[in-house]
């Protein structure tokens, strides 16, 4: 049979955690019997460890937000990994872009609506009908009378004086 991992390999790619320590012996013994059994002719099992190895690496340095491509010779698998994961992380940053710039839109208009509430603040108290205004439309409040939110003062008046008849 072909050893073509160890339970020391196995510790180094996935910790020391993997199995259970009188567990693991066993569970190496089946995966290099299953892989003899699958008679991997021409197989390069060195130059396999080592595009593990590199995908490894690669893994890890896009899980921790830092991707960066090992030294050397990448295989197949591990070059299509990085290509992929550089796609991956140039959509993120895309997204980041968007959604900032939509952010700053954002605080813009809530600046904008600031400013037009301190202008209609602002209007009402220069309006000299607006308070009288305002407490015509409190009055029909209290007596959950309905009227229409642009109604004149002079309406407003007319519902009032029809109130004691109501």
């Amino acid at each position: 049979m072909t050893i073509f991992i160890a339970v020391s390999d196995v510790d180094a790619i996935l910790g020391i955690t993997w199995a259970p320590d009188d567990k693991k012996a066993r569970a190496v013994l089946q995966a290099n019997a299953y892989l003899t059994s699958l008679n991997l002719v021409g197989v390069d099992i060195d130059a396999f460890r080592v595009e593990l190895e590199y995908v490894g690496l690669i893994v890890e340095s896009f899980a921790d937000q830092e991707l960066a491509r090992p030294e050397g010779e990448l295989g197949p698998i591990a070059d299509r990994l990085f290509q992929v994961f550089e796609a991956v992380n140039a959509g993120v940053e895309s997204l980041i872009r968007e959604r900032d710039g939509e952010a700053e839109k954002a605080k813009t208009l809530q600046h904008q609506v600031d400013d037009l509430l301190q202008q209609a603040a602002k209007a009402r108290l220069d309006d000299p009908d607006a308070k009288e205004v305002a407490d015509l439309k409190a009055k029909l409040d209290e007596a959950k009378v309905p009227y229409r939110a642009n109604a004149s003062k002079e309406s407003l008046e007319k519902l009032i004086a029809d109130l004691p008849k109501a």
